[in-house]
């Protein structure tokens, strides 16, 4: 179990996800202002929500950093390129990767090799009928 502090999801949406995580600092970011306003009215009590991207997070440490749904949209080295910064404060990472033979439509399917000489990959697990993988990593200091 990790027993986190502090989780920040980057493209939360309206925040499902870091609702059922336990951890006394919750934040979501997501890039849709509507998104956001709607997610703050549903859950703006217990999370922190606030419009942005990977720039706009600016905790100091992050112990685990939550990135799923949507990285597909992004190549290879735009996630790297964007992940880089935080991952100096970052303790555990979950992405989710779309199978390689999954469909067209998703632009990039990601299989993390930037990630092997700074983590473990501590679990790969892939639902049942849904094409993808989620993927926990372990950043080693």
């Amino acid at each position: 179990m990790l027993d986190p502090t502090t989780v920040i999801e980057i493209g939360c949406g309206l925040g499902e996800n870091l609702a059922l995580i336990q951890a006394p600092q919750r934040y979501g970011f997501d890039v849709d202002e509507g998104v956001i306003k709607a997610a703050q009215f549903l859950r703006g009590k217990e999370i922190q929500f606030a419009v942005g991207s990977f720039s706009e997070v600016m905790a100091d440490t992050i112990d685990v950093l939550i990135l799923i749904n949507w990285i597909h949209e992004l190549s290879p080295s735009e996630l790297e390129t964007q992940l880089a910064p935080l991952l100096l404060r970052t303790r555990y990472l979950l992405l989710d990767a779309i199978d390689k033979d999954g469909p067209v439509s998703y632009r990039f399917k990601h299989d993390f090799k930037f990630l092997d000489s700074i983590s473990n990959r501590l679990s790969s697990r892939r639902p049942a009928n849904e094409g993808r993988s989620f993927n926990l990593f372990e950043i080693r200091a």
